[in-house]
């Protein structure tokens, strides 16, 4: 009976699988007088053979010619011999140039039956080199912003010391482009090689963006080369944001706290989630973003009066990757004086912006009228300029530092800091002038 899967075929009588090795391979052959014959004691084990490929049986079979038949019969009128030299044979040699339009299905039959011992050895082709090379592995490059991967493949055989392989090509398909080259690889005679490629899309928490990628193996002849089948692999961006610097709450209107931070540094920053809180440490993991947006800033509005209120805020980027939540900055709306607004503690806030350029606010809270110093020194511990000094009232306070020191002289690049005194209050913070 003959199968095939692809190029390969299988002849055989009854069934039954037979590994040959890619030499000559010799059997001990018996026919028990009936139509089987026993392979080394197997009966009618399937033969596996490749077209466009010669075999050589070396019959020795006495009284038992050896046929290669369309069907399953002793009949002289079955006989295959397409390509098939010396069909029916019993003492010599049947050679079997295979077809490439070989049918899927024959047979090997013996045309008597009492019976009979002897050899039948089947030389088979040695495997001719695979001058293609094999993709092997598309991996993801771990711990990055995504976009790219490695490429890992198994040499063409022709890449040896004395071939004429010369580099290898590495190529991914763009949909609008067709197959775009992404470099070369020298050819080195390693037995697999590895390249760094640059993928046109990353995988998501939306979908799999599949990237296909094939190698060519190339000789000094332009026109002589090897191509890989096609494979396929995907990116990965494994980097999460920065999340948010220099968060500050404040209440600046009615019933209304202002939220400022940093400007994102990240390249791929898709937009911020700020979360709300009811109370101290609170966890926003699984909690829904009070608002998703692309500004640093944000103004939670219509808030009761002597209630408190906790932030913290987050960045995702353009693959989805949330980043560590921001400390927690809170404001609380206790109650009104006047018309304004009244925190329930002294507080110093962080300036913003920082770093800053020309000039900062800095923020800091008072929930009473207190004589109040704002100082800012220098690295060194030195007072560079007094910002204020003497009665301030009660409420959300600002001032802003231009960069100056008490002459009105521009300070210069470094890292300085401001120090709020007020009544037994006393805070230090750090900021960073960047000229």
């Amino acid at each position: 009976m003959l199968s095939a899967m692809g190029r390969t075929i299988l002849i055989g009588a009854l069934g039954g699988a037979l590994s040959m090795a890619p030499a000559a391979t010799e059997f001990q052959v018996t026919n028990n007088g009936t139509i089987s014959y026993l392979f080394d004691g197997e009966a009618n084990p399937s033969l596996t053979f490749q077209r466009d490929s010669t075999y050589i049986f070396h019959i020795n079979t006495p009284g038992h010619p050896f046929w290669i038949n369309t069907v399953q019969s002793t009949g002289l009128g079955n006989a295959y011999n397409s390509g098939v030299t010396n069909n029916g044979t019993s003492s010599g040699d049947l050679t079997f140039v295979v077809p490439a339009g070989a049918p899927d299905g024959l047979f090997y039959n013996c045309q008597f039956h009492p019976l009979m011992t002897g050899t039948i050895s089947i030389e088979t082709p040695e495997t001719p080199p695979a001058g293609e090379p094999v993709i092997t592995s598309i991996e993801d490059v771990p711990d990055d912003q995504g976009r790219w991967v490695f490429v890992s493949w198994l040499r063409s055989d022709y890449d040896t010391l004395d071939s004429t392989i010369t580099q290898y090509n590495i190529w991914e398909f763009d949909n609008n482009e067709g197959w775009v080259s992404l470099g070369i690889a020298t050819a080195i005679q390693d037995t697999a090689y590895t390249f760094l490629a640059r993928t046109f899309g990353d995988s998501n928490d939306v979908g799999i963006h599949w990237s296909k990628f094939k190698v060519t193996a190339h000789t000094i002849d332009p026109k002589i080369y090897y191509v890989s089948d096609i494979d396929s692999g995907y990116s990965v961006d494994n980097i999460a944001p920065a999340a948010p610097a220099g968060v500050v709450a404040s209440v600046g209107q009615p019933n209304a706290i202002a939220l400022e931070w940093d400007a994102p540094d990240d390249e791929d920053f898709a937009f911020f989630r700020v979360y709300r809180g009811s109370a101290a440490g609170f966890d926003p993991s699984g909690l829904v973003p009070l608002s998703e947006l692309l500004n640093h800033s944000f103004t939670d509005e219509d808030l009761a009066v002597g209630s408190a209120y906790y932030y913290r805020i987050s960045t995702v980027d353009a693959n989805g990757n949330e980043s560590d939540y921001s400390r927690e900055v809170s404001a609380a709306v206790l109650s009104v004086v006047e018309g304004m607004l009244v925190p329930g503690q002294y507080a110093l806030r962080q300036n913003y912006p920082n770093p800053f350029n020309p000039s900062t606010t800095i923020r800091f809270d008072l929930p009473e009228a207190s004589r109040v110093q704002l100082t800012i020194y220098d690295a060194m511990g030195r007072e560079v300029r007094t910002l204020l000094w003497g009665e301030q009232s009660a409420g959300y306070q600002s001032v802003n530092w231009d960069g100056a020191d008490d002459r009105g002289q521009p300070v210069s690049s470094g890292i300085y800091f401001y120090r709020l005194q007020a009544e037994s209050y006393s805070e230090t913070m750090k900021m960073v002038l960047l000229r």
